[in-house]
């Protein structure tokens, strides 16, 4: 019977740890929220702008190598036909 009343406990106490913010929301001050939020755009504003950055140039880079193998583009020297 203890260990199912522990059980019961553990989980009751992870479910209050799991969603601090979002039930404490109204509790926290206006300034700690307004900090709380530009710390966060802080971080993933630049992150998710590098993302986006580096996936468009794997894009482009993709894109253009696949025209360039379409429209034949010249390649180096040694890989010419040469009939001479």
């Amino acid at each position: 019977m203890s260990v199912q009343r522990n059980d019961i406990e553990n989980d009751i106490e992870r479910i209050k740890q799991k969603h601090f913010i979002a039930r404490n929301w109204r509790m926290i001050g206006y300034r700690k929220r307004v900090k709380l939020v530009l710390s966060v755009l802080i971080v993933a504003v630049p992150l998710i702008a590098f993302i986006l950055y580096c996936g468009s140039e794997v894009a482009y880079e993709r894109l253009d190598d696949m025209h360039k193998y379409i429209i034949g583009s010249d390649g180096p020297d040694y890989d010419k036909y040469n009939p001479i």
